[in-house]
């Protein structure tokens, strides 16, 4: 077992971090000290007054969704809609069968469709490869979407990671210096479905 004893996001503000343990430790019908709702009402600021581009942290997923939807509405006129690629076993034939529209996924599975720009920025909801530090919630920008010569269906996206050491450990990631996420296999838990789509591995993050 491990301990860790020293508080490494707020070390250079002891006052904060002191009330911050006090909240940790206190009872619920304990009431705030009037210090410290002071010392609390100082770090809340107004919506509109916050940058456009800060990290935004909500209590659900929906309400990420909604953020995540409406500030790439306002930043970005060119939307690509990605929809997962979602296969049924036929019960007669055995065989796996396209659907015509993705299932409902769980909380856990990837995401059904997935709405992008190029341009905007993107993270990794889950580990593609960690050796090369893409990982879950690595940042980057999306710089291009590849599309299949034959029926057009997105094959891959060519990210520019804020890291300039993600995905680059075995060498250059291509001569545009992007690093590509294919499409990936992954089950969904509806009995039968299978999904098969490696841009769920994306989430928009922006704001």
């Amino acid at each position: 077992m491990i301990t860790l004893t020293e508080i490494m996001r707020q070390k250079d503000d002891v006052a904060f971090a002191e009330m911050l343990n006090r909240i940790r430790v206190k009872e619920k019908d304990e009431e705030l000290s009037e210090s410290d709702r002071e010392l609390l009402t100082q770090a809340i600021t107004k919506p509109e007054l916050c940058s456009t581009d800060v990290l935004h942290i909500f209590p659900t997923n929906k309400l990420v969704e909604d953020h995540n939807s409406a500030t790439l509405s306002r930043l970005f006129s060119d939307i690509i809609t990605i929809d997962a690629d979602d296969f049924q076993k036929d019960s007669r034939s055995e065989r796996m069968t396209r659907q015509d529209k993705p299932s409902k996924g769980g909380r856990n599975d990837l995401p059904d469709t997935l709405k992008l720009a190029e341009g905007a920025r993107v993270m990794l909801t889950r580990n593609i490869d960690i050796q090369k530090g893409l990982v879950n919630g690595a940042f980057g920008t999306l710089m291009k979407v590849i599309t299949s010569e034959t029926d057009q269906r997105i094959t891959k996206l060519g990210l520019r990671m804020d890291s300039q050491t993600a995905g680059r450990r075995s060498g250059p990631a291509g001569s545009d210096d992007l690093v590509y996420v294919e499409r990936a296999e992954d089950t969904v838990k509806q009995k039968g479905v299978q999904g098969d789509f490696s841009q769920r591995t994306l989430s928009v993050g922006l704001g």
